[in-house]
């Protein structure tokens, strides 16, 4: 884009910088993609939706919902605009979302009512898939758990026959979290152990630690990805976690194997807690003396 002078692409490029930092849990990255991105004249939908979707995706890594719905709402007129190139870009997503964790159920409900027109006249598959997947979310939360079951199984296989991974994993845990609400444990676990095995996967740290608390929360043991649940913890360290360890053993401090791995200092904390976790160490001299 530097190169080329098309600045009309540079919110589409920093729009994805910010949501696959702000998905690794790499605030500082996601807020540096959300700024440069602007928000361009709202007459401008491909260079105005962008930025104002970084921006959405920053707020949303940092909790602040509030802040997801008031970026997002002065776009809900558009909704009702017969405009196709809405359907590429999902703004709706991570406002629906926020509505729905909110409590907000019928607000979500009217969005998805209304985005629905321009989905089918865009022909998207994958844009259905989300969509079922936050009117599952919404069956959930007004109770209609069987109802919701059908809708968040038919939206993870669609999710998983178009490889979306990252889609089928947060379907799966909002399938998880609504099955262990309704005191449905067995059937939850499965659920939120594909999606614990797919964030460790994809390096999505703080959905990890999400789905993490949601198992500790149901009384699921939070074990290692491949492990059977019951059995003793684990010693084998993941790829990433045998690098930390490998690195922080030979003297680096945790900003300097970030800069090696080319990470975050906070995604390398967090995977060097697991190893100590695994190896049952208490610091950096314990975890020296357990590898040699």
């Amino acid at each position: 884009m530097d190169r080329s002078g098309l600045r009309l692409v540079e919110p589409l490029i920093e729009w994805t910088g910010a949501q696959v930092c702000a998905q690794r849990g790499e605030l500082a990255a996601a807020r540096a993609h959300a700024d440069p991105a602007g928000v361009a004249d709202p007459a401008l939908t491909l260079m105005h939706l962008p930025g104002v979707l970084a921006r959405m995706h920053v707020a949303a890594a940092e909790d602040d919902l509030e802040g997801v719905i008031t970026l997002g709402r002065p776009l809900l007129t558009r909704l009702d605009e017969p405009t196709p190139d809405l359907g590429l870009l999902p703004w709706p997503d991570p406002y629906t979302d926020a509505l729905i964790t909110l409590g907000r159920l019928d607000e979500a409900t009217d969005v998805l009512d209304r985005w629905k027109p321009q989905l089918l006249g865009f022909g998207s598959r994958s844009a259905a898939a989300r969509v079922l997947a936050l009117r599952a979310r919404v069956l959930a939360g007004t109770g209609a758990v069987d109802q919701a079951d059908a809708a968040f199984t038919e939206a993870t296989d669609l999710a998983q026959a178009l490889g979306r991974p990252l889609l089928v994993a947060g379907t799966s845990e909002a399938h998880g979290r609504a099955l262990r609400r309704a005191g449905r444990r067995r059937e939850a676990e499965p659920r939120l152990r594909r999606a614990q095995e797919v964030y460790q996967a994809l390096g999505a740290v703080p959905a990890l630690a999400r789905v993490e608390r949601e198992l500790r929360a149901g009384r699921l043991q939070s074990v290692p990805v491949g492990q059977a649940a019951g059995a003793p913890i684990a010693t084998e360290l993941t790829a990433q976690e045998q690098a930390v360890a490998e690195l922080v053993v030979s003297g680096l401090i945790n900003k300097e194997v970030a800069t090696q791995l080319f990470v975050s200092p906070k995604t390398v904390q967090y995977h060097l807690t697991r190893v100590y976790q695994k190896l049952q160490v208490r610091g950096r001299a314990e975890l020296a003396s357990r590898l040699r």
